[in-house]
């Protein structure tokens, strides 16, 4: 597939869609705090909901990309439709550790990192993909398909239940202050 975009048509297409998903990521964030704080919806049902909202607008995109053909306008659309769609997930799964375990969010958080490998692993399995077809529609369609299996785990699985590990017995100093 090739739209017909110049380097600087592609730069503000970026620029704006980063623009949108960072100013999407606060109000994704501010209606999930609305929605627990004033009791329309709990902290689980909450999370789900914002990455169900997320999922559908990554998911829908990425396809709808691929029957857009070179449309460059509809095609860039729908790159920053996914951009938004992206902050609305993280307004879910990256309060994970806060949830789970606020005593270790921070170790937690950092665990989360291990996701980026597919940072790495993407561009090279799409290099292959895109080689081999010769076309971006398989690349497209296999990344909303595993983003799509990947948010269904995460709704079927997640939980805001602080964990029983989260807790920990206080520190008896005096028997190190002995030692030292």
């Amino acid at each position: 597939m090739h739209i017909g975009m110049s380097l600087s048509e592609v730069s503000w297409v970026l620029s704006g869609g980063q623009t949108c998903s960072w100013v999407s990521s606060f109000t994704f964030g501010r209606v999930s705090d609305l929605l627990i704080h004033h009791n329309f919806s709990s902290k689980l049902n909450t999370r789900r909901l914002m990455h169900l909202v997320g999922m559908i607008m990554v998911v829908a995109s990425l396809c709808c990309i691929v029957l857009a053909g070179c449309h460059k306008w509809v095609v860039s659309t729908l790159l920053v439709l996914v951009m938004i769609g992206v902050s609305s997930t993280l307004s879910s799964f990256t309060l994970s550790p806060m949830d789970l375990a606020p005593n270790y969010a921070g170790t937690m958080s950092g665990l989360l990192g291990i996701g980026n490998i597919s940072g790495f692993v993407a561009p090279i399995v799409t290099a292959e993909m895109v080689t081999k077809t010769g076309d971006w529609a398989t690349s497209l369609l296999l990344t909303s398909g595993l983003y799509l299996l990947t948010g269904i785990i995460y709704m079927a699985t997640v939980t805001t239940q602080v964990q029983d590990w989260n807790y920990y017995e206080d520190i008896d100093y005096s028997v190190i202050n002995e030692h030292f």
